[in-house]
């Protein structure tokens, strides 16, 4: 510990998060390191000279933000300059003098909505610094360049947002903004930041587990009623084309499973489906969908995660499977958005029924 003191803003954030990911919960250490990083807030107050300085150094702040309210809550005594310093990033890398040209922008949408049937992404909330949209199935939230079929969520915004006066939306390099993705298959809402001040202002949100994300799933066989606690780390290989598996070689990862109710019907009478509230502490590519696969639970029409366990088996399961998986989370105005045709049935309301008593009981985990 006597040298954190000598540590940057990258090297304290990397110790701070490889004894988080580890369990190891020394308050001592959070401590030291936390003080460690108040005076380098002011040694390195300078104004960052290009956007991409700015961003890098809100994203040691950020890492060193998550590493510590990871395992407990924050302490409010650093707090305030973490936050004052990240403000700033914003608003300079918002500034004339540290515009982003020369970065990379999103490709043209190869195909239109209209074009393909496929309903639009609607635009719920729209202040000067960021955005709130309500993404539907069909369409990707492409933090990366689209190199997918479906239809690219960065292409609708950037047919909206002038790049004159939001830059970051048309900027590849820092994902165009999006704090967070969604599958392609499902549905819900999505942050983005229309300047830096609103990126980091939700970063700093996400960081520090201030924004709460439940999703509502159908999932495979019939989950038992009560609350489950799955707490498994789960790794990727980075490729886009590629499983997260939960392995205990991987990253923390926890996700919070509430019945909702038990469903059968569909394409056929023998299958049972369970809908299930989620809501996730963390935010792993493809946790959900990892979690669910780990309790024998996978999402229904997901051949991807489905386990050798999960087998079409008998004569009457033989018929078409539904074309897609179901992944949604509830409706901006609260109301709940109905199942997929293929996957009407009926409701047996044996377990915890509706949304807002499942909210209750996750809260009070």
């Amino acid at each position: 510990m006597p040298r954190l003191p000598s540590f940057g803003a990258q090297g304290l954030a990397n110790t701070a998060w490889a004894f988080s990911s580890r369990g190891v919960r020394d308050r001592p250490l959070r401590n030291a390191i936390a003080s460690a990083a108040m005076p380098l807030m002011a040694r390195e107050g300078r104004r960052p000279s290009s956007a991409r300085e700015a961003h890098a150094l809100a994203l040691s702040i950020l890492a060193l933000s998550w590493s510590l309210a990871f395992s407990s809550p924050v302490d409010p005594s650093w707090r305030p300059a973490l936050w004052k310093r990240l403000l700033q990033l914003g608003e300079w890398a918002d500034g004339a003098g540290c515009q982003t040209a020369g970065t990379r922008a999103g490709p043209p949408e190869r195909r239109s909505a209209r074009r393909s049937g496929v309903e639009e992404p609607a635009i719920l909330v729209n202040s000067h610094d960021m955005l709130v949209l309500c993404k539907p199935p069909g369409w990707e939230v492409d933090s990366v360049v689209n190199d997918t079929d479906a239809l690219s969520v960065s292409h609708f915004l950037r047919q909206r947002l002038s790049q004159q006066d939001f830059p970051l939306v048309h900027e590849g390099s820092f994902g165009f903004g999006f704090l967070h993705r969604l599958d392609v298959g499902s549905s819900g809402l999505v942050l983005v930041g229309k300047t830096f001040r609103g990126l980091f202002s939700l970063q700093w949100q996400k960081s520090l587990y201030e924004i709460m994300r439940e999703y509502q799933v159908v999932s495979c066989d019939l989950e038992a009623a009560g609350l489950r606690r799955v707490d498994a780390k789960v790794s990727a290989s980075g490729r886009k084309a590629s499983r997260t598996l939960t392995e205990d070689r991987g990253q923390p990862a926890v996700s919070h499973l509430l019945l909702q109710a038990h469903l059968r019907g569909g394409p056929a009478a023998s299958f049972h489906y369970c809908i299930l509230v989620i809501q996730i502490y963390t935010g792993r590519r493809h946790q959900i969908r990892a979690h669910t696969r780990a309790v024998g639970h996978p999402t229904a029409c997901d051949g991807w995660y489905a386990p050798s366990a999960v087998l079409l088996v008998g004569a009457d399961r033989t018929g078409p499977a539904p074309p897609r998986s179901w992944v949604r989370t509830p409706r901006w105005d609260g109301e709940l958005s109905p199942p997929p045709k293929e996957l009407e049935g009926q409701v047996f309301l044996e377990s915890a029924a509706g949304l807002q008593p499942a909210r209750e009981e996750l809260g009070r985990t």
